[in-house]
């Protein structure tokens, strides 16, 4: 009787077998989730909209990214470019890049307020006395550190855009000559 008790108690391999699958199942889905939403966080503007507090996980470094991108409204290199080439006095461009990177190539008419000047809050003040009445449209080099800038604003009441794939895309698609 103890041997049979022992034998119902103890999983077949049948069992494990599924398991093993079902969790192997659950990796490559979740998996591939996450590199979908990694390639197109735009799937995430619904989840956003109804108020899902996605702002929670935000801080992870991956899917963080793809939230912070679906939260913020873009704007191509192309409609900047027109901006730019009809004299459109409506926006303020904004450089969150280093000193540094700034003076080797920035975007014409592009302010430079560092992130770490926005993050320490001595660029917010900066950034708030620029916005006055006008739309702000940050960039970086492809969009982390101003999607990051992005979210810090917006809990302070800022509103903004981000350019789309940065100073790369622009570089690009407008001047592909600015190599640096």
């Amino acid at each position: 009787m103890n041997n049979t008790s022992q034998q119902e108690i103890a999983p077949s391999d049948y069992t494990l077998k599924t398991v093993l699958r079902v969790c192997l199942w659950l990796f490559i889905t979740t998996t591939g989730l996450l590199a979908f939403i990694i390639y197109d966080p735009d799937i995430l503007r619904p989840l956003i909209k109804t108020g899902l507090p996605l702002d929670q996980i935000s801080g992870l470094p991956i899917l963080g990214n793809a939230i912070r991108t679906a939260e913020s409204p873009q704007i191509s290199v192309q409609e900047l470019k027109e901006l730019i080439d009809t004299k459109a006095t409506n926006f303020v461009l904004v450089d969150v890049r280093t000193p540094a990177e700034y003076q080797l190539a920035h975007i014409p008419g592009a302010i430079l307020v560092p992130l770490t000047d926005i993050e320490n809050g001595t660029g917010i003040a900066k950034i708030k006395s620029l916005v006055h009445g006008h739309r702000l449209i940050t960039y970086c080099s492809t969009g982390f550190r101003s999607h990051q800038t992005l979210a810090i604003l917006r809990r302070m009441g800022i509103q903004g855009t981000n350019l789309t794939g940065g100073i790369q895309a622009w570089r690009q698609e407008i001047d592909p000559n600015d190599r640096i």
